[in-house]
């Protein structure tokens, strides 16, 4: 085999991954549960960048209606319930596969089956890390031994506070800490 066909095979093979590994960090990725697995089960099973890439999704998908001054509320709308939610409430839906309504919401730790000062302080870790806040997460994500490995190092870029009027616009630098982590294996 001549070399500029070995150098055009491997330039082939180099331009692939770059489109895969741009499709997976557009579209974004999470680990996969095994849907027996309790909510405790798998955060045990997450990475930190597994934690923010479900932070991100759940918020370009959300489960109820995104309002970042609410860990969970109702609001009526035309007549209408809805249920509303910060970044935590949605990813709280995402791992625990579940959706919140007007008869659950505020009984959060009872629908994902976890002991409620769990889910407070997680809930607050999830808060502080939308708002760009890694230190007051990592104190809070640091105390519990089912979440203490989803602590994020020193990242070397500001990071944005998500909003509930603009947060759609900050998320990629959610996503970018989501692929730098991934990169490091954490």
């Amino acid at each position: 085999m001549k070399l500029a066909n070995v150098f055009k095979r491997v330039k082939l093979w180099d331009l692939y991954l770059a489109v895969v590994i741009w499709a997976k960090r557009e579209k974004g990725w999470e680990v996969c549960f095994k849907k027996e697995w309790s909510f405790v089960e798998r955060l045990k099973a997450m990475k930190a960048s597994d934690l923010v890439q479900v932070m991100v999704n759940s918020l370009k998908a959300p489960a109820v209606r995104v309002n970042m001054h609410t860990f969970g509320d109702i609001i009526v709308e035309d007549g209408q319930i809805v249920c509303i939610g910060c970044a935590a409430t949605n990813s709280i839906c995402r791992i625990g596969e579940v959706k919140f309504d007007y008869k659950t919401i505020y009984n959060r730790a009872a629908v994902v089956k976890v002991n409620k000062d769990l889910l407070v302080e997680f809930e607050e870790a999830i808060d502080n890390l939308r708002k760009g806040e890694l230190r007051q997460y990592n104190n809070l994500i640091s105390r519990n031994k089912e979440t203490h490995h989803l602590a994020i190092p020193e990242y070397p870029k500001t990071l944005p506070c998500l909003n509930t009027e603009d947060y759609e616009k900050n998320l990629h630098a959610y996503q970018d800490l989501a692929y730098w982590l991934r990169k490091r294996g954490l």
